[in-house]
């Protein structure tokens, strides 16, 4: 009989642009699942 094992993590980051249209970008963070 064949397994399958999934592992799943969640974690966070965070960035800004420096030169977004002229001008810096707010700090802002993301969610990520893998």
């Amino acid at each position: 009989m064949p397994w399958t094992l999934v592992v799943k993590r969640k974690f966070n980051a965070a960035h800004f642009l420096t030169d977004y249209h002229g001008s810096p970008e707010p700090l802002h963070g993301h969610t990520w699942e893998v």
